[in-house]
């Protein structure tokens, strides 16, 4: 990999293809893409790889779609999720950014994760502070629409995700050491509940073996 300058990254990770890799830069507040050597296992910085950001918006995590036609990046300083064309090149071209909080909210948040339903009809977001989980409806497009807002079950949703049957979000509240669990509206996409609570010491990271 070529020497590129990165401050606080925080989280890396392919396209469906697996040709270029993206990064995301929190503390330079940018998007970085690679291009990837599958013979020397080398990443190489594209020409024009490098998206700057609003300022504060600070990138947190990412998903595809999947045809990797369209990135969404959940940004945790500017508590929105930003939609991105993805070209051939692998380049970046912004199309719409939606708030992840409740409109009038006035308190201090900061989002941290990004989660698709399982058939991409529904795209999640977590909110630290107002504790909520977001929940946007995906047009054929890509584009997002507001679904609406379940709270998190706790304080500080740190991490969630989705079970493989695609019917339960499980979301880890970090400063109230618990994991809610809910049920998901087929219809409307919202969690509802929750429907039982673990206790867990600060949960940071949730995930399904698959």
């Amino acid at each position: 990999m070529e020497a590129v300058n990165v401050s606080h990254p925080h989280m890396i990770s392919h396209d469906p293809a697996g040709k270029y890799v993206y990064l995301a830069d929190l503390g330079l507040n940018r998007l970085m893409v690679f291009s990837f050597d599958k013979e020397k296992g080398r990443l190489i910085p594209l020409e024009k790889g490098i998206t700057e950001l609003p300022r504060r918006s600070g990138p947190r995590h990412f998903i595809f779609s999947h045809d990797g036609s369209i990135l969404y990046v959940i940004n945790e300083l500017g508590s929105t999720i930003m939609v991105f064309r993805t070209g051939t090149d692998g380049q970046l071209n912004l199309v719409q950014t939606v708030p992840t909080v409740r409109e009038g909210f006035e308190g201090r948040n900061s989002c941290a994760g990004i989660v698709a339903g399982k058939d991409m009809k529904f795209i999640y977001g977590s909110n630290r502070g107002e504790n909520s989980i977001v929940v946007f409806s995906a047009g054929a497009d890509g584009l997002l629409s507001l679904a609406g807002h379940s709270d998190s079950g706790g304080n500080w949703p740190r991490s969630f995700n989705i079970d493989p049957s695609g019917k339960f979000l499980l979301c880890g509240n970090q400063r109230s050491d618990s994991i809610a669990v809910f049920r998901i509206n087929n219809r409307t996409g919202l969690p509802e509940g929750p429907v039982c609570k673990a206790a867990m010491k600060a949960p940071a990271y949730i995930d399904f073996w698959k």
